[in-house]
């Protein structure tokens, strides 16, 4: 299967999931998952600050940024409001 940023990869865990890319979102923490994110359709995309890049996460363009995983519901309530 092909690396991030090809989408195949994520398309195939929606899809055995049962979920459709326009209702969900991915947490990551690199410009490679923005990148994931956006080619496979999804919702939007959550970085942990904290994450594998030289570059902040805030810089990476992601809809939302959180320091902390228990961050991350309130994160989601937030873009589930802004997104539909």
């Amino acid at each position: 299967m092909a690396k991030k940023p090809d989408p195949a990869g994520m398309r195939r865990v929606l899809q055995e999931l049962g979920a459709a890319p326009s209702a969900s979102f991915m947490v990551g923490d690199s410009v490679t998952d923005v990148e994931t994110a956006c080619a496979a359709g999804l919702a939007g995309v959550i970085l942990v600050s904290y994450g594998y890049t030289a570059i902040p996460a805030r810089a990476l363009g992601a809809d939302a940024v959180i320091d902390r995983l228990d961050e991350l519901p309130g994160a989601l309530a937030r873009l589930a409001t802004t997104k539909s």
